[in-house]
């Protein structure tokens, strides 16, 4: 078994801050950091990935799309308190035209439910597995 910590324990971003706590956390006894993404175009990854290999801590990454980015949305405002058939769709695909790209750089790319009703779309375990059609049919 592995043990990781959220560096949003001590910032949203991965900065300095987060960066000179990598060697205590891993002698702290664990094994990967999770660092926040919320735009990739601000997103320090080389400078991640030196810090964690001279630390040794595997890294994975939490994202949350932050306002006017949505993987299930073609008009946000339309959409923002909806969960509809057409979205679980949109989602799918949205998350299929993406799996090339982490695969091709050595990255999983996972859906993490968050069941503090943070996002309207998957909330818990059981979300992920159902689809809204799914869940009008029982």
């Amino acid at each position: 078994m592995k043990f990781g910590v959220n560096t949003f324990i001590w910032s949203d971003r991965f900065d300095d801050r987060v960066e000179s706590l990598l060697p205590a956390i891993r002698d702290g006894g664990f094994d990967e950091v999770k660092v926040p993404l919320f735009r990739a175009s601000d997103f320090p990854a080389a400078r991640i990935r030196k810090g964690t290999a001279a630390s040794d801590l595997a890294c994975t990454v939490c994202s949350v799309l932050t306002t006017g980015l949505s993987l299930i949305s073609s008009d946000a405002e339309v959409r923002r308190n909806t969960r509809t058939s057409d979205e679980w769709k949109w989602a799918i695909e949205r998350n299929q035209q993406m799996g090339p790209v982490p695969a091709a750089h050595q990255v999983t790319l996972a859906i993490e439910p968050l069941n503090r009703f943070e996002t309207y779309f998957l909330n818990t375990a059981q979300d992920v597995g159902e689809s809204p059609a799914h869940e009008e049919k029982r």
